[in-house]
């Protein structure tokens, strides 16, 4: 078997050529049909990454039990799991779709014409979730890099369609592109289906990943709770200025779950064929190396947004505050990765569920009293970020009390993670203060480079460097 540092190579290298692909073309395409009608793609967005629930669990469940199965040798009842997911999926997706045409149009600012244009991705996004578990489960990560490349260089229809037909070409290239992609994922897996309508065995996979999928639900409307909130709140144009953020952090989130899909599969493998200590011992060092490469990258982005935004994305001005929140925000969340999949590969959903619906009481709270005390879009992102810092610590005081009765790590451990990400966005507001020339494009340039130096000092200083030499020994070269 390949080592896993091949694996996540070629996952997130695939990844971050499809991410280069998508973040052009959302760039362009929101420069091209402005805020508002960029604000009504947010919300059918808000549809789309709801999605995966329709199929109510069947496909985390199998994702979950597949490298456990295969770790024990039990291949036969992995294909059989596989097989009978992916006949639930195909149903639930077409389900979704037709749903999707009636009731859009009716809870929201979208035409009936659009509806209909954009209802059928659901049915491939539910297609494609499927397939990418198949592959991640079953350790075939080059495929799904090459699948995550293709999903994003696909994307260039609806950049061209967009030119000719303005906001109705940009979604039709969107139906291309997700079509395509299942038509490539189906192609590249050469399995032979066998459409199963075992309702015994579909009850047991619904079962056992409800739990899931109500953390999935409470996760994206945490994820999502300030462009809920936005679109009560606010009109749908201020929706579009509140997405100048995720045109940037877009990139970044494929690159997150690329890396995250690659180390739950091995989590879960080293779980079904060694146990928990196993699977758990590597976390420590691994967390703090993520938290950081994830906060240098926000932080190089949030130095250039300024500029971009003087220089491209002009008519989105009005977002800035708010997605300099929202990228800050996200330093805690991108340190949350292995936290989640240690959760679900011990089976400790229950715990993890309560700690999500706490934090989205929580949010939901935090927005209303900064909306009450001042209005705006930059209030709602400044609400948002605080919530991820709650979360950020709450998960890490549950995992504590899950390690302290199998690894024993003390809780200067725990607090030394904490510190990562908390430091790197000191360090990111510190240098902002401390370097303001009247030229931005000097500013920008300078604040980058102090920022890149200052971050590899931190580096150097807060890594366990015989932490990291085991963890490179046992755990990237290690074969199976």
């Amino acid at each position: 078997m390949k080592s896993l540092l091949r694996n996540v190579l070629r996952f997130t290298s695939g990844s971050i050529g499809g991410g280069i692909f998508n973040f052009l073309t959302f760039f362009l395409v929101a420069k091209l049909v402005g805020p508002e009608k960029w604000g009504v793609w947010m919300i059918f967005n808000i549809v789309l990454k709801l999605s995966p629930i329709a199929q109510l669990g069947v496909t985390e469940s199998v994702q979950r039990q597949v490298p456990i199965l295969n770790g024990q040798g039990d291949w036969k009842e992995g294909k059989n799991l596989q097989d009978t997911s992916f006949t639930f999926v195909l149903a639930a997706g077409f389900l979704l779709s037709v749903l999707c045409a009636l009731v859009l149009p009716l809870a929201v600012e979208i035409s009936a014409i659009n509806a209909i244009i954009l209802a059928p991705i659901l049915f491939f996004n539910l297609i494609n979730f499927n397939y990418g578990a198949y592959f991640r489960s079953n350790y075939l990560f080059g495929k799904a890099g090459i699948i995550s490349f293709a999903n994003g260089f696909l994307s260039i229809a609806s950049l061209l369609l967009t030119y000719r037909y303005s906001f109705e070409g940009f979604i039709v290239g969107q139906l291309i592109r997700f079509g395509l992609v299942s038509i490539i994922s189906a192609w590249l897996a050469k399995r032979k289906i066998e459409f199963n309508r075992q309702f015994a065995t579909v009850k047991l996979l619904v079962s056992d990943g409800m739990p899931v999928v109500l953390i999935s639900l409470i996760n994206y409307l945490l994820m999502l709770q300030d462009r809920l909130v936005i679109s009560y709140f606010f009109d749908i144009e201020q929706l579009g200025h509140y997405g100048l953020a995720f045109l940037l952090i877009n990139p970044l989130l494929l690159v997150f779950g690329a890396v995250n899909a690659v180390m739950y599969s091995k989590l879960s493998f080293d779980y079904g064929e060694g146990g928990r200590v196993i699977a758990l011992s590597r976390l420590t060092a691994l967390s703090n190396l993520q938290s950081w490469v994830f906060a240098f990258l926000i932080g190089i982005v949030y130095y250039q947004l300024p500029l971009i935004v003087d220089k491209i994305l002009f008519d989105y001005k009005p977002g800035l505050s708010a997605a300099e929140y929202i990228l800050l925000g996200h330093v805690f969340f991108f340190s949350l990765g292995l936290l989640n999949n240690t959760f679900n590969t011990l089976n400790e959903q229950k715990r993890r569920l309560k700690v999500y619906f706490i934090n989205v009481v929580l949010g939901l709270v935090l927005n209303l009293i900064f909306l009450f005390f001042y209005k705006s879009i930059a209030s709602v992102a400044l609400a948002s970020s605080l919530t991820f810092l709650l979360l950020f610590v709450q998960l890490y005081l549950a995992l504590n009390r899950i390690q302290e009765k199998s690894l024993h790590i003390k809780g200067l451990q725990l607090l030394r993670q904490l510190m990562v990400p908390t430091g790197s966005i000191i360090i990111i507001i510190i240098i902002k203060c401390l370097i303001d020339y009247q030229s931005l494009v000097l500013t920008t340039a300078l604040r980058s480079v102090c920022f890149c130096v200052v971050m590899g000092v931190y580096l150097y200083l807060i890594i366990d460097k015989g932490i990291l030499v085991k963890f490179a020994n046992e755990f990237f070269f290690s074969r199976r």
